[in-house]
């Protein structure tokens, strides 16, 4: 099939708006999706998050304009693309959110149906997933799940059960849950996003591993450590199957601090001084160099040597480290980690955070994880409307006011998400609870 005719036959199946709750910055991206997973992001826009604190919501209202204000940009990018895309209801979008770690449980569960010797069909399939899901945690709603595999009387660690025959089907998911409160919440910031669907949402640490890996890191085992703002999310697979999330109330907003209590300069200078000058490791530092910091009128410049501010960040990136590994406890001692971790969130942009790493693990003696590197989008390009061709990953890290490979794969995985959850609800037979969201959903963006 010639690459035209290929085209040709791609179905456009939705629009989709991604939107990543960070107490740092709200990231909107806005893409259509195809049935073959592909991703064309039409819009995007990230912007200063002042509704959001590191132990939650600090205010519901500006945290609603945060979300108007990243949606209403991205919207306006959209409108030039509406006449390109007919059969594209661009005023109902399909929204994917993401819910921060802090807020988050998740849990490994399983579930079972009767086959009473007969074929494994696609009805059976997700009678078994319903079960396991209706496992609940007081004080949190389900929000999602992961398939990780099946099993049928005594043939175990079965990836496609349909069409083989016995007499019960087990399935294996891992559980994501979301306090009660704050999904109440968030609903109600969300209803600056006009649309007929009710919003999805899914982890922040999960989304941002979809939107990263491949399939054989997955096989032979991998980490992901998204490093936001207020947490690092942490996501496991081993054979295949995600075993593992959780988070730890650390993130790169400490390192901030840090430099800004050190140097008597606001959190504002703190944070330009990391973003600008700042090094994870101080054996890429220039001895010669001087920084000059402004202190805004409180008092005399600061004059900084690179390598001591590089130390700064390294011992405070090294406390992040140990508060994640600690926050690993649980995992399956016999889990292997092929792929090694993979680093990534807004807090994995500095540069020398892979060495940095490695030289904490090293003086932790931990020598379980075989490589350390940055994460970004390596499974498919992402395409930009505005763009010629397609945007390639270097690219993406030179124009962070598109979409930066390494802070913004949540969005990708969100995207990638909603697309997974529409072909999984295809399968699965209707619940009433769901259709009563969804209509409660339609009356309240209808009332405000």
């Amino acid at each position: 099939m010639t690459e035209k005719a290929g085209k040709a036959a791609e179905k456009i199946i939705d629009y989709v708006v991604a939107v990543d709750v960070g107490t740092s910055f709200i990231r909107v991206a806005g893409a259509i999706v195809s049935d073959d997973n592909d991703i064309r992001v039409i819009g995007f826009k990230t912007v200063v998050s002042s509704g959001m604190g590191g132990s939650g919501i600090s205010s519901l209202d500006k945290l609603r304009d945060d979300i108007s204000q990243a949606y209403s940009a991205v919207d306006t990018q959209i409108r030039g693309f509406i006449q390109k895309y007919p059969d594209i209801d661009f005023d109902n979008p399909r929204i994917m959110v993401s819910v921060p770690g802090y807020f988050t449980k998740s849990k490994n569960v399983d579930g079972t149906t009767p086959l009473h010797h007969q074929r494994v069909t696609t009805l059976k399939m997700a009678e078994a997933r319903q079960n396991a899901a209706s496992v609940s945690i007081d004080g949190y709603e389900l929000v999602g799940y992961v398939e990780n595999q099946y099993q049928v009387d005594s043939n175990e660690s079965v990836v496609d059960p349909r069409g083989m025959t016995g007499g019960q089907l087990k399935v294996f998911l891992h559980a994501f849950y979301a306090k009660t409160d704050f999904m109440d919440n968030i609903r109600y910031a969300l209803t600056s996003i006009r649309s007929k669907y009710a919003p999805d949402f899914m982890s922040s640490g999960y989304a941002t591993a979809r939107g990263l890996l491949i399939g054989p890191e997955k096989d032979i085992g991998v980490c992901v450590i998204d490093i936001g703002g207020s947490t690092a999310d942490i996501t496991i697979y081993d054979r295949g199957n995600l075993i593992f999330t959780n988070f730890c109330k650390f993130g790169s907003g400490m390192v901030t601090r840090d430099i800004a209590v050190l140097n008597g300069i606001s959190e504002r200078k703190a944070e330009q001084l990391k973003l600008r000058c700042g090094l994870a490791d101080p054996d890429l530092a220039d001895a010669r160099e001087e920084i000059t910091v402004s202190r805004d009128g409180l008092g005399d410049d600061v004059i900084l040597q690179p390598r001591a501010l590089a130390e700064t960040i390294e011992a405070r990136y090294h406390n992040i480290f140990q508060n994640v590994l600690m926050s690993m406890k649980g995992v399956d001692p016999e889990c292997e980690l092929g792929s090694g971790v993979v680093l990534s969130g807004g807090g994995s942009c500095i540069r020398g955070i892979e060495k940095c790493f490695r030289k904490y693990l090293e003086s932790s003696g931990i020598s379980i994880i075989r490589s350390v590197r940055k994460g970004g989008f390596r499974e498919t390009d992402v395409p930009l409307a505005d763009h010629e061709g397609t945007l390639t990953c270097a690219d993406l890290a030179k124009n962070p006011e598109k979409m930066n490979p390494v802070s913004d794969a949540v969005l990708i995985g969100l995207l990638k998400l909603s697309n997974d959850m529409e072909k999984t609800l295809e399968q699965a037979p209707k619940k009433g609870v769901a259709r009563y969201i969804s209509k409660m959903w339609d009356w309240f963006n209808k009332s405000m």
